[in-house]
């Protein structure tokens, strides 16, 4: 073999592998997304209708066939016809380029276990480029365009990387877990406090955690972390002098609060509400309780169990709850025994009700929207009373709260007004969110893709989801596959066909809603899907 020629080789080698890690973009993100479950990569290319495969297909053939014709026609010119390698860095660079322009919406969390995951992808790209070289240097010529193939096999080097590291992964993770038990276990006199619902998990959170401040040195796992290693994260090597932990608990499949129970042994367990969400992922609604209850089967005899009884669904559980002290939070119209509200009045500013507990009651004013805010502010200040927290100072935190970011987070632009409900949805708490915006004065947009991951549900959902859309919208601007369903709920119930439009993604939806003509637009955002869903 010449010098230039393999010089030619370890060149293309090394700046192909990196270059394939790039275009792997995509694959890294779904795989993030789908919590490093291959089978649910599978799903979603399934459910794209292969759309990514097709491009990389694309990728692929045009590099193919440039390179292949670059060597044809100088192949008697041997240092010139290398340059049509040219071809493959310049389409994976663009290629590149154009993922990450179009998927700004849940962008890739470069972690620690990405990184490795890229390492990994990189030495086996690293060896399939320099075996397909070797391929071509056996012919005639060196026919380099070989090496293109490595474009089509994207998703297969990604998926192999993964179970690679797969047991690399899952010791860390057990590792950082018995980290996280150990510290828990052992810091003297902790509270702790599980929270888990099918909805609400992240606002209930948060108000708790500002109504114990105001007694205790309390910590909480940050923003939406409810899994094992969010948990871990938060925990972190140690939690000082800490006096209350609160840890959010998620769930997508059977067993995950059993897991993050075992982790955190907590004392108090709060359920937030029980809806159909991720149903599609438990298999049955038999599953979706059975994993939510699992927080307040794991609350001792010693403990406290709380439930928000707005909640149907909780409801039942309450009911189900024998072997540990409970607590029911809720209307006075369902209860008026221990800790309960009446008098909820709902405006565009806020929420007011009067709070009781026993004989005693207080008034309380919050900013926060919705008509879900009262129940759920009770449901807080029943866990923070049975902890010796004030029914003044719980008024005074109520009226210092701030919205969770994307969860009714209003927006006031003069002469628009933006309510961000985009974080997550469930058919209550569409409802919830139009009738919010029905309180604001101006022309009324919501702009939604509706609801996913609910089974056989979903469109029965959806298409409760445009039927709430004609009863407190001016207009629907519906943007994913679920609108066709939203749209005929909408019609169902008496909107005009020319009040809905239906939009390719997000930016085609704001094109749209700058097009509607008013003096002042009230735009809700209510829901928006990761990546991994269309």
């Amino acid at each position: 073999m010449q010098l230039d020629q393999l010089l030619f080789q370890i060149i293309f080698s090394v700046l192909g592998a990196v270059m394939l890690a790039a275009c792997s973009y995509k694959s890294y993100q779904i795989l993030q997304l789908s919590s490093y479950r291959a089978t649910e990569v599978a799903k979603w290319y399934k459910a794209t209708k292969y759309e990514y495969l097709k491009r990389y297909f694309a990728l692929w053939f045009l590099s193919f066939v440039v390179m292949a014709i670059f060597v044809a026609s100088f192949f008697s010119f041997p240092r010139l016809y290398y340059f049509g390698a040219l071809a493959f860095f310049g389409f994976g660079v663009l290629f590149t380029y154009l993922i990450k322009k179009t998927n700004k919406k849940t962008p890739l969390k470069f972690t620690w276990r990405i990184r490795r995951l890229i390492g990994t992808t990189f030495v086996l790209n690293l060896g399939l480029i320099y075996g397909f070289l070797q391929i071509g240097a056996l012919l005639p010529i060196d026919f380099y365009p070989f090496v293109a193939f490595t474009l089509l096999l994207i998703p297969g080097t990604v998926t192999l990387a993964h179970f690679i590291n797969l047991p690399l992964e899952n010791g860390l993770r057990k590792k950082y877990i018995r980290r996280t038990m150990r510290i828990l276990d052992n810091h003297e006199g902790l509270i702790k406090i599980g929270i888990t619902g099918s909805f609400g998990k992240t606002t209930v959170k948060n108000i708790l955690t500002a109504f114990l401040l105001k007694k205790y040195k309390a910590q909480t796992t940050p923003a939406s972390f409810n899994t094992p290693m969010g948990i871990c994260k938060a925990v972190g090597t140690g939690l000082g002098d800490v006096e209350v932990f609160v840890a959010e608990m998620g769930a997508r499949y059977t067993g995950d609060i059993a897991e993050l129970c075992a982790i955190v042994r907590p004392t108090y367990g709060v359920l937030t509400g029980i809806g159909n969400q991720h149903l599609d992922t438990f298999g049955s609604i038999e599953n979706l309780h059975k994993t939510k209850y699992a927080l307040i089967e794991a609350v001792p005899q010693n403990g406290h169990a709380f439930f928000n009884a707005d909640s149907e669904g909780a409801r039942m559980m309450y009911g189900w709850c024998k072997h540990a002290p409970k607590t029911m939070a809720c209307s006075g119209e369902v209860s008026k025994e221990g800790v309960y509200y009446t008098n909820q009045t709902m405006t565009a500013k806020g929420v007011s009700f009067t709070l009781h507990n026993g004989e005693d009651s207080v008034d309380i004013v919050t900013p926060l929207l919705g008509k879900h805010m009262a129940g759920t502010l009770t449901l807080c200040a029943s866990v923070a009373l049975h902890l010796g927290v004030s029914l003044e100072q719980i008024k005074e935190a109520s009226a210092e709260l701030k919205p969770v970011p994307h969860r009714l987070e209003l927006i006031d632009r003069g002469d628009t007004i933006v309510i961000d409900d985009a974080y997550n949805s469930n058919v209550d708490g569409a409802r919830n969110a139009l009738e919010v915006l029905s309180m604001f004065e101006g022309t009324k947009i919501v702009v939604t893709p509706g609801l996913v991951e609910l089974g056989e549900e979903e469109n029965e959902s959806n298409y409760k989801v445009g039927e709430f859309i004609a009863e407190f919208a001016d207009y629907a601007v519906l943007n994913s596959s679920r609108a066709k369903i939203i749209a005929k709920g909408a019609i169902s119930k008496g909107m005009s066909e020319d009040k809905i439009i239906f939009a390719d993604d997000l930016a085609d939806a704001m094109e749209a809603i700058s097009k509607i003509e008013a003096d002042k637009k009230v735009i809700l955002f209510e829901n928006d899907l990761p990546d991994n869903f269309k």
